[in-house]
């Protein structure tokens, strides 16, 4: 028979005794509640305290002392690691917030696409910015918890009788594991923040990318908005001058030979030219006493 001392790691959500994928799902969505209830409800700032050590009586072995004294050292490295943490969350906070504000007053000022995509944008970073506002107190809360029980100098000195303690072995284990006690507690309590900084950070950059998808289109396709322009009041509109044109057309027709043509079909197509040049001068002419009737006048121009 073969025997493994080893636990299998993590199955999928549909395998193991855990329950399937619905079930999954709804512990995520309250999980999701349960950090932003978590981030912003005041908590007292230590542990409450167990009184399971002060009935606790027995032999104890160096062996014993140096377990203490490994628990001791165990939960004082979590606490430094959930520090550098809180410190990297924050960092990273910190990083999001410029590109964040950039982007809300680039959509809510400056883009001109379709007003639906525009008011999708601006729910989406509103969101984001929610979230990231909690994780940003969520972190600050993580850095700014410094509570921490070490042995210190009740430890070796009465201070109701001003004087040294006889070394004790159990004195010594209980002052290890009461540490321990408290240390574990506080260190649980900054995990639950920084956890929720970390989730809530998440959260905000999945709905600052969703944001950006259309922000990112209107950017490289603008989409111009069309522009109607209206003036109001008088209107003063100048023409040229007719006159030039009928000099011109004057002139076209010194232009026509005025001497005897042999050619029929020749002198018939010069007298047509003749006519057209004729009627066109008239035309002119009625145009420039119409533009003189109308000098002056207000015209406008919707």
């Amino acid at each position: 028979m073969k025997i493994n001392f080893t636990a299998k790691p993590p199955l999928p959500a549909w395998k193991g005794r855990y329950g399937g994928i619905g079930k999954h799902v709804g512990k995520l969505i309250r999980n999701f509640f349960f950090v932003i209830w978590y981030a912003i409800i005041p908590f007292n700032f230590r542990p409450e305290e167990n009184e399971i050590l002060s009935d606790t009586t027995g032999d104890i072995d160096d062996g014993q002392i140096n377990l203490c004294q490994s628990m001791f050292d165990q939960t004082e490295e979590r606490r430094n690691k959930l520090e550098q943490k809180a410190q990297w969350t924050f960092a990273l906070i910190i990083f999001l917030v410029p590109i964040f504000v950039s982007m809300f007053f680039y959509v809510y000022k400056d883009m001109l696409y379709d007003a639906r995509i525009r008011y999708f944008s601006l729910v989406f970073l509103s969101i984001s910015g929610g979230l990231l506002f909690l994780g940003f107190i969520s972190v600050v809360r993580a850095v700014s918890v410094q509570a921490r029980e070490i042995l210190f100098i009740g430890a070796l000195i009465d201070l109701d009788k001003q004087q040294f303690r006889t070394y004790s072995k159990i004195f010594h284990a209980k002052g290890l594991l009461y540490c321990v006690i408290m240390n574990t507690a506080m260190n649980d309590h900054i995990a639950q923040f920084v956890k929720g900084a970390h989730i809530l950070t998440a959260s905000a950059v999945i709905f600052l990318l969703v944001a950006a998808v259309p922000a990112g289109i209107a950017f490289t396709e603008p989409a111009f908005s069309q522009v109607q322009t209206r003036i109001l009041g008088p209107v003063s509109i100048s023409f040229p001058d007719p006159g030039l044109l009928r000099d011109k057309v004057r002139g076209a027709q010194d232009l026509i030979p005025t001497a005897k043509i042999d050619d029929a079909a020749t002198g018939e197509i010069i007298k047509s030219l003749e006519e057209k040049i004729v009627d066109l001068e008239r035309k002119i002419d009625e145009i420039k006493n119409k533009m003189a009737g109308e000098k002056g006048a207000n015209i406008t121009v919707p």
